[in-house]
C-alpha cells in the first residue's frame, strides 16, 4: 500500500534540495570518502531530512513504524549476545567470580 501525499511549495523546495545534496554526497563519496566536504554534505542532508520529516509529520509515522517493528520481533530477538560475551562483560564490571 502506498500513501498519497500532497506536497506544499516549501516541501517541494526541500525535496529538491535533498536530491541535490544526495547528488553531492554521491559525487564526493567517489572523490574523497573521508573528506570534510562529504561530512558537511551528509550533515546538511540529515538536517534537510529532519526538517522535511518534521514539517510533513512523517517523523511520528516513522517512529511509530519502527517501534512496532521492534516490539513485533520480541525482546529475545534483540538479545543476540552470546553467554560468553555476557560473562566477559560481567567480569569487566564486577571482577572475576570468587573461586575462578
Amino acid at each position: 500500500m502506498h500513501a498519497q501525499y500532497e506536497v506544499t511549495g516549501v516541501e517541494a523546495e526541500l525535496l529538491v534540495e535533498v536530491c541535490r545534496t544526495l547528488d553531492s554526497v554521491e559525487r564526493l563519496a567517489g572523490e574523497d570518502p573521508d573528506g570534510a566536504g562529504l561530512r558537511a554534505q551528509r550533515a546538511l542532508l540529515g538536517r534537510l531530512m529532519n526538517t522535511l520529516m518534521r514539517d510533513t509529520g512523517l517523523s511520528s509515522v516513522h517512529a511509530q513504524t519502527a517501534a512496532r517493528a521492534r516490539w513485533a520481533q520480541g525482546r529475545s530477538a534483540s538479545r543476540t549476545t552470546s553467554s560468553a560475551a555476557r560473562q566477559a562483560a560481567r567480569t569487566r564490571w564486577h571482577g572475576a567470580a570468587p573461586g575462578a
